[in-house]
């Protein structure tokens, strides 16, 4: 594996650290001859758009197997590729069936807000730099927004699938009124209203800031981008807890990511 600093999953974590799965190093500039010494039967990477090609590992002659999981747009569309790496494995049968479960799983929740007529309004993150991306009409975040019962704000912006970079006075003007905000963030310490109206003047502008409904997940110790792409109905059951908490889900672990910020 490369990047091997951001799987925390314990069972990996403890096999990379005894040497039995091996450390090629960085994902964007792999130790090639890590990889040779090893002798791989094929090597699985995650494509990117106008990229260039894959440097010096496409010169080895090892199969390369595209992983596009991260670009479906749909939770249920990215959990299927656990079918795929079942089949690559052999134990495609296994995979069709924890597929299905999780499937089900999902659908049942969705279920739960299909007669609810209120929406509410959720924004998202907070801005990279001078840019605050949100999400586009057919972006993955808003079919969660919308299974879960909510609204993405800009959901009348272009018809993307991904992020949409505005400006923050932009999304203040598009989202002050937002209901519930959202976020996923990386630190140390966990974020606070008052750490976050330091960080940008601009935050303590808006409505859920002010009624103290912002929630957030931190990624620093959340296993949240290694889980949620193939358990997307443990995502959806903390989203309808946030933005419908009225609903009676019954389910211990809520909540699995997100928590209020005080």
């Amino acid at each position: 594996v490369c990047d091997a600093q951001y799987i925390h999953t314990q069972r990996l974590a403890e096999r990379i650290d005894s040497g039995i799965i091996a450390d090629c190093g960085s994902g964007m500039s792999p130790n090639i001859e890590r990889i040779i010494e090893l002798h791989p039967q094929a090597i699985l990477l995650s494509p990117y758009e106008n990229s260039g090609g894959y440097g010096k590992i496409e010169q080895l002659g090892i199969p390369l197997i595209e992983c596009a999981d991260y670009m479906e747009t749909t939770p249920l569309g990215r959990a299927e590729w656990m079918k795929f790496y079942g089949m690559l494995y052999g134990r495609y049968d296994e995979a069709e069936k924890l597929f299905n479960e999780t499937e089900h799983g999902y659908n049942s929740l969705k279920s739960a807000v299909d007669s609810i007529a209120r929406r509410p309004k959720v924004m998202m993150d907070k801005k990279y730099g001078q840019a605050w991306y949100v999400p586009g009409v057919n972006s993955i975040v808003t079919h969660y927004l919308n299974d879960a019962g909510g609204a993405n704000p800009f959901s009348v912006n272009e018809n993307r699938s991904g992020s949409i970079a505005l400006s923050p006075e932009q999304v203040l003007a598009g989202a002050q009124d937002a209901d519930i905000w959202i976020l996923r963030y990386n630190q140390a310490d966990d974020m606070t209203l008052a750490s976050l109206s330091a960080d940008d003047a601009i935050y303590s502008q808006f409505e859920p800031w002010k009624r103290g409904v912002v929630y957030g997940c931190n990624t620093n110790y959340s296993h949240y981008y290694e889980e949620v792409p193939f358990h997307p109905h443990w995502l959806l059951n903390d989203l309808m807890r946030v933005i419908h908490p009225e609903l009676s889900l019954t389910n211990p672990d809520w909540p699995h990511y997100f928590s209020i910020i005080k």
